[in-house]
């Protein structure tokens, strides 16, 4: 696809959704005393108060949420709401120290603003005309419930379906892709395509599970394949511990910032737009440095992955395990948002994460048995998870074939990144807190009992006309697109049945 023949953001296409525009981001650039963290704060409480008055307390859920998740929740689950989604978002920026990304203006500080943003403009609509108050004040409820679906759609909704996708994270087969990512707010970069990931796949798989010792960061299992190699080099002494197949996983995933649809396209332009809202959305609450975005081989490299098995693999897609920053450099707090099944205390993770760089230059020599464990050196997996601290990955890789070296003396700190980390944890936190999460797995069960699922695709914008506009009785339009499509199959199939039926009937008269 030619970058050149791609149209360019229109950014007035993303003053359709609150929350993202050049409102908020004039409010965030202003110094003035009213829009401190503490006025905006204020300000925003006092409009979310609306939901309090009983005229207007049902707006606080949209009505697509009640669609979705028609019953009241069960066993303390949270139903997705205004105030729910807007308590999220705090609480997370607060325990994540987002309010210190972005020179001040993310976090809690892009919240206030974006409510206060939003009212403004419902206002506005209203400055030439004699409403009254009641139909001002309804105006201004459904501006905060349709703040909240643009958050559900373009923050957590892409990130949700691509953790369901099941897609591994690193493919022999994955060859550098014609797409074309969005440049900050504006259009698609040529050098973002130009480089996609010019090292093999392979390499920086092994790069990865190299530098993790090749061990599972959260239990400490042994790769399986790396013991297997050195065995058949010969290796005498192999280092204790249990044995598994180890998988690398992607804190941010390049998918979710790529598009392949056919170049100036109504539906190419509208993934090319609602990336550029979703990574506005991140720029602003997050943090997310625009390095990320200018440069995607970022988002291949080993900063972005770490080593772990296959079930710890789903947790970190599915978002229901992540990975807290702590004071202390490179050591993260574990934090499991579906403790139900006792995972960790079964896998026997410690409470904190420390990751090292156990990264080996690779050896034409036939590798020998890796030096032993320092006396007193704990490994994860003989670890009680009341550990403050835990040193992961003690036991150093060697390699076991000629190799290239994977990555230049310039690229030193392979450490996983915090930044990108502390996305994830953010993602993984608004998602669960607001009640978003168990409101988006009601999207998968209307057909399951057919053996079926219809959901929307994992863009904002889709779900936005998918399930925020649409006004049908199903979920979601793919939900009753799929129903029409099996009601028409039934009533076909019971037609031909007559048919023969009757066929069977003349042929015995006659």
């Amino acid at each position: 696809m030619s970058l050149s023949r791609v149209g360019n953001v229109h950014p007035d296409d993303r003053d359709t959704y609150p929350g993202v525009g050049p409102a908020v981001q004039a409010i965030l650039a202003s110094q003035a005393e009213q829009d401190t963290l503490e006025s905006l704060h204020r300000r925003a409480e006092e409009h979310l108060k609306i939901f309090e008055d009983p005229r207007y307390s049902h707006l606080d859920t949209p009505q697509w949420v009640t669609r979705v998740w028609p019953e009241e929740p069960v066993y303390g689950r949270r139903k997705f709401t205004v105030r729910n989604v807007v308590k999220a978002m705090y609480d997370t920026a607060e325990d994540l120290g987002l309010d210190r990304l972005g020179g001040g203006s993310g976090g809690r500080r892009y919240v206030a603003a974006a409510i206060c943003a939003c009212v403004a403009d419902a206002d506005a609509e209203f400055a030439d005309s004699e409403a009254e108050a009641k139909e001002k004040e309804e105006a201004y409820a459904r501006a905060l419930q349709r703040l909240a679906s643009t958050w559900a759609a373009f923050l957590m909704w892409p990130f949700y379906a691509h953790g369901w996708q099941e897609k591994r994270v690193f493919y022999p087969e994955r060859r550098a892709s014609p797409l074309a990512t969005p440049s900050w707010f504006g259009a698609p970069v040529d050098e973002t395509v130009a480089e996609n990931s010019q090292k093999h796949p392979i390499t920086l798989e092994e790069t990865v599970l190299s530098r993790d010792g090749y061990r599972c960061v959260m239990c400490g299992h042994l790769d399986r394949s790396h013991c297997q190699r050195l065995r058949r080099a010969g290796c005498t002494d192999l280092p204790k511990g249990r044995q598994d197949d180890l998988k690398t996983v992607n804190f941010f995933k390049r998918s979710l910032m790529v598009y392949s649809s056919p170049s100036g396209s109504e539906r190419g332009r509208d993934e090319f737009d609602s990336m550029a809202v979703t990574l506005e959305i991140l720029q602003l609450y997050c943090g997310l440095d625009r390095k990320y975005v200018d440069d995607m081989k970022l988002m291949d490299a080993p900063q972005n992955a770490i080593a772990v098995n296959e079930h710890f693999r789903k947790r970190f897609e599915y978002l229901t395990l992540c990975l807290k920053p702590t004071p202390i450099p490179h050591c993260y707090e574990v934090t499991d948002y579906e403790p139900t099944f006792n995972h960790l205390d079964l896998f026997r993770v410690p409470a904190q994460i420390t990751f090292k760089d156990h990264i080996a230059h690779p050896s034409r020599e036939t590798p020998t048995a890796p030096p032993s464990r320092s006396p007193g050196t704990q490994i994860p997996g003989e670890c009680e998870r009341k550990a403050v601290s835990v040193a992961i990955m003690d036991v150093d890789s060697v390699s076991t074939s000629p190799s290239e070296v994977p990555y230049s003396e310039r690229e030193r700190d392979l450490l996983p990144d915090p930044e990108l980390i502390r996305i994830h944890a953010a993602l993984a936190g608004v998602l669960h807190k607001s009640g978003a999460y168990k409101t988006f797995d009601y999207l998968f069960q209307p057909l399951s009992r057919r053996g079926h699922s219809a959901y929307p695709a994992p863009g904002g914008s889709a779900f936005w006309r998918s399930v925020v506009e649409y006004e049908g009785e199903e979920s979601c339009v793919e939900v009753e697109l799929q129903e029409a499509a099996y009601k028409l199959r039934q009533a076909v199939r019971e037609e031909v049945r007559v048919q023969e039926t009757e066929a069977v009937d003349a042929r015995s008269i006659a």
